[in-house]
């Protein structure tokens, strides 16, 4: 779990997060990059993503929190049996495989597999610039139930200020470091596909320093 000591000790990480200006006059995105966006997308192979997969202790933690802090339906259950053997696992083995549905049909999938299986799970490092996936939410009202959920839960979490967005990070019974966000109207007017490579060179020409 998170540090709560760390936490309040980096001004960066906030217990709290400002709510959404109703006051101020956010920008969006252009007609003109609207369409842009539609050809870029249109044109893309990868429409969009399927599922991700983590490995995990117990099964039933995982369908706990999942379903009851973060709100996702269970929907999906496979049994796999005698899988074949593949690195690092040197014998057939047994393995659940679980999903969580989002709103638009993508998935988020664990594994649990047979007793004395493989090599041990990593021990996740609890850094969420590091590591971690994120899921948006409907509104803010529901990253704020999220976080009022894991507090119940004892599960310790924190804000990330970010303009574009109200974003929320807790960790999983495993350790994933999970975001919960709900994005703010000018979300999009970032997205910008020449300006984003040349801040990358920027980025690395400058020493990786800004």
């Amino acid at each position: 779990m998170a540090d709560t000591a760390a936490t309040s000790a980096n001004p960066i990480l906030k217990e709290g997060h400002e709510d959404f200006d109703k006051e101020r006059e956010y920008a969006t995105r252009s007609p003109e990059d609207q369409r842009l966006d539609k050809i870029r997308r249109d044109a893309n192979p990868a429409q969009g993503l399927s599922h991700t997969a983590l490995r995990v202790k117990d099964a039933r933690v995982t369908t706990k929190f999942y379903e009851e802090v973060v709100g996702l339906p269970l929907v999906r259950t496979d049994v796999v049996e005698k899988l074949t053997a593949m690195p690092p696992y040197d014998k057939p083995f047994d393995m659940m495989h679980f999903f969580f549905e989002l709103g638009d049909g993508s998935l988020l999938a664990f594994f649990e597999l047979e007793e004395g299986t493989g090599p041990e799970l990593h021990e996740m490092p609890g850094d969420a610039l590091q590591w971690h996936f994120a899921i948006q939410l409907r509104s803010e009202q529901e990253v704020r139930d999220v976080e009022k959920r894991a507090k119940e839960a004892g599960i310790n979490c924190f804000y990330i200020p970010h303009d574009e967005s109200l974003s929320l990070y807790l960790e999983d019974p495993d350790g994933f470091m999970l975001e919960v966000n709900h994005h703010r109207p000018h979300f999009d007017t970032l997205i910008d596909p020449k300006a984003a490579h040349e801040r990358i060179e920027e980025w690395h020409k400058n020493g990786r320093r800004w």
